[in-house]
Formats: structure tokens, C-alpha cells, sequence
């Protein structure tokens, strides 16, 4: 492995490109697999280090730290020039070993070349338009940090795209470190967004019920393109698609059946709330999947259909299903909405990825060949298709 190390990590004052143990100043033209200190770049080791639960130490002492800070510096420090120059080697190898080993760990994991190759996308989105006016208009209603946010960090009317991380929750739902706060950006506020390029509209292609069809697709079931249709169709029960919906999560995640029970009594339902979780079990193959991750999680961690490690907080079957659902769909998300971009070639203009969804804006006149990827939806090997659905957005103004 080649890994790129920014001086800021090693207080050197150049970049240096580590392979097997030995190191070099990097040059522009070098090649390498992944980088550390840029968390912003596709081929940032860091969030895999941190899947992995590996945590290198500061490779500077404290007390030369603090002498910097009690001076009230607070910029980068040339830590190769700050500290003697035979403490900073003795220092400096055997921190660079470290971060060898631990990195070749890394790489043999199974999970490593998906994740980098599917950071991509996050290099794809562009910056966005928004109506300031329209924003100052909500804010005279009511408080609202988000469009706060958003007035403040604009620049010539653009928001640039937020910074996502992936590993700051367990199961790589992503979180935004910087940048607008798109994913708490209430749906009837989304309208402040506008297209940048005149003409271009904003949409907004998802997938459909993903976490509960990832489940269905490991059963083998096939069904429409209504899971919860497809289930009460199948169940044999005579219930309506609410009544399904609310079992499918249920069933799934172990919501509280009381509220199944309300739902079944105001419908006259003579269906019972336990049998109806029976068959949402039976259908979807609940114990075969709960049976399999708490064998894994007797080693203390899970993994998601792509092999990204979660940690096990708490081993109760619903708990692990849940979890296992939840990051095998965000990885389905991202490689989707990474195919999906990358087939369509420059001709529209990703903006956001928020969880399940991608808003992007286009020419209406070409969003022919969109419709026709959203009608076939999007295929995972060995896992089946996912359907999709576009909408178009209230943007314009």
C-alpha cells in the first residue's frame, strides 16, 4: 500500500508517500491508495481507521504542545524544526511504523476498496443556489437555526456541499460535519433551493422502502414495487397497507405492538397484532437473518451486506437486524447514487445526498434518460434490483 501522509500529521514541512515501512517526499506525480490528513479527499484513511477501532497516538509529546499553546500559538507547527532533531526521529519512526501496520490491516480488510471507491460521490456534488429572501421570509415566522445556517455560510448566493462523514455513527448513516445542514433542512423549507443553471430544474430520485426491501431481497422474495402490498398481499390477511406498514417495522426493528393494535381495532381488523408480526417474521425470514448476525456478534462486532464492521452495543436479534438493515441500505444508497451519476455523464447536477435520496437539478429536456434509469431501478449482485422514484420539486422563482 502507498499512503499518502500530510505534513500536518507529521509536523514535517512536505508530504511524504509511505510504502512498506520506508518513506520518501511526495511529488505531484506519485500515486497513492490512500491519504491521511485530508479528510475531504475520496481516499481519506480515516474514516476506515476509526470502523476498524484503530486509534494512533498524537506523535508529538504533551509538554511540547502545551508550550506552544501557553504561548498562545495556535497555527501549524513545524514540529521536525520545534522539536531537537534526534528526539523528533526517535519519535517519528516508530510512529511511522504504526501507521504502516495499522494501515495494511486496513487494506486487507473486504470492506476497504468499497468504501474508498464509493467516497466518490461525495467529490461529485456541486455547489447550490438559494433564494436568500425566501429564507429571511421564514425567519420572520420563527426562529430556525438551519436557515440561519444557511444565510450565513453562502457566498454570491451558492452553498457549497456539505462535508459527510460516514463513520461517526455506527451503521455509516451519514452525519454532516460541515457545511449547510442539509439532512435537518425541514422538507417544506426545501424550497429555498434553487437550480444554478438557468433553465435546469431540481429533482430528487430515492429508493422506496429500501430498508425493508434490502430484507426482502435476502429472504428471495420477489414482489411489486410496493413492499408492504407485496406482504399483505401474500400474508393471505385481509389488511390495508397501513396495517402492513406498521407490522413490516414491527417486525423488523421491534417497534412496540401497541400501536399495531390500535391501528388493527380502528380498522375492525380481525387479524390479531401478534400473528401479523408472525407472518411479517416468516415472510421477510426474520429468524434466519437475527440466527446469523448473533453468531457474528459473538466476536463482538456485525457486518453489513458489503462487510462494514458495526460494533455490538446491544445483541438483542431486533437491535442487530435493525442495524444491519439500516447500513447495508446506506451503502446501497451511496453505490446506487454513485452509479447513477457516473451513467449520467455530466448531463445533470448533483447537489445533496440526503440519506435514501439524491437532489440534483437538470434540463427538463433530457431528463428522459433519468426516467428511464428510475424505471429499471438500481441492481446490487447477488442482492437484486431496488426500485426508485423521481420527483420533481417546487424550486422555481
Amino acid at each position: 500500500m502507498r499512503l499518502l501522509i500530510h505534513s500536518k500529521i507529521t509536523g514535517l514541512p512536505y508530504d511524504i508517500v509511505l510504502q512498506d515501512g520506508m518513506m520518501k517526499p511526495f511529488n505531484t506525480s506519485d500515486t497513492y491508495d490512500f491519504c491521511m490528513g485530508d479528510r475531504s479527499s475520496p481516499k481519506s484513511i480515516e474514516g476506515l481507521l476509526k470502523l476498524h477501532d484503530y486509534e494512533l497516538e498524537d506523535l508529538v509529546p504533551p509538554e511540547y504542545r502545551n508550550s506552544f499553546k501557553e504561548c498562545g500559538y495556535s497555527g501549524e507547527v513545524p514540529w521536525s524544526y520545534a522539536i531537537p532533531t534526534r528526539k523528533y526521529k526517535e519519535l517519528l519512526l516508530p510512529f511511522l511504523k504504526k501507521i504502516q501496520d495499522v494501515a495494511d490491516c486496513v487494506e486487507e480488510s473486504t470492506y476497504s476498496e468499497f468504501f474508498q471507491e464509493t467516497n466518490e460521490i461525495f467529490s461529485l456534488l456541486k455547489p447550490c443556489r438559494f433564494d436568500e429572501r425566501q429564507c429571511k421570509d421564514i425567519l420572520r415566522e420563527a426562529d430556525n437555526h438551519v436557515i440561519s445556517s444557511l444565510i450565513k455560510m453562502s457566498k454570491g448566493g451558492l452553498l457549497p456541499p456539505p462535508s459527510y462523514s460516514r463513520s461517526s455513527t455506527k451503521t455509516g448513516r451519514l452525519v454532516v460535519k460541515k457545511g449547510p445542514q442539509i439532512l435537518t433542512l425541514k422538507k417544506e423549507h426545501r424550497s429555498v433551493l434553487k437550480p444554478c443553471v438557468e433553465g435546469n430544474k431540481l429533482y430528487e430520485i430515492d429508493f422506496v422502502s429500501l430498508e425493508p426491501r434490502v430484507a426482502l431481497n435476502l429472504a428471495g422474495e420477489s414482489c411489486s414495487e410496493d413492499v408492504y402490498e407485496s406482504f399483505a398481499s401474500a400474508s393471505g390477511l385481509e389488511v390495508s397497507r397501513d396495517v402492513s406498514k406498521l407490522a413490516v417495522l414491527c417486525a423488523l426493528y421491534g417497534a412496540g405492538k401497541y400501536r399495531l393494535e390500535g391501528l388493527l381495532g380502528k380498522e375492525n381488523s380481525k387479524v390479531s397484532a401478534k400473528k401479523l408480526i408472525e407472518s411479517v417474521k416468516e415472510y421477510f425470514k426474520v429468524r434466519e437473518l437475527s440466527r446469523e448476525l448473533e453468531a457474528q456478534a459473538k466476536e463482538g462486532k456485525i457486518l453489513n451486506y458489503f462487510g462494514r464492521p458495526i460494533d455490538v452495543d446491544d445483541a438483542r436479534p431486533s437491535i442487530l437486524v435493525n442495524n444491519f438493515l439500516q447500513s447495508s441500505a446506506v451503502d446501497i444508497a451511496l453505490v446506487g447514487f454513485l452509479d447513477f451519476c457516473r451513467l449520467m455523464n455530466g448531463s445533470i447536477r448533483p447537489l445533496y445526498i440526503i440519506h435514501d435520496a439524491l437532489l440534483f437539478e437538470a434540463d427538463p429536456k433530457n431528463i428522459a434518460h433519468v426516467i428511464e434509469y428510475v424505471d429499471n431501478g438500481y441492481e446490487v449482485e447477488n442482492l437484486g434490483k431496488f426500485p426508485l422514484k423521481i420527483t420533481e420539486m417546487n424550486s422555481h422563482g
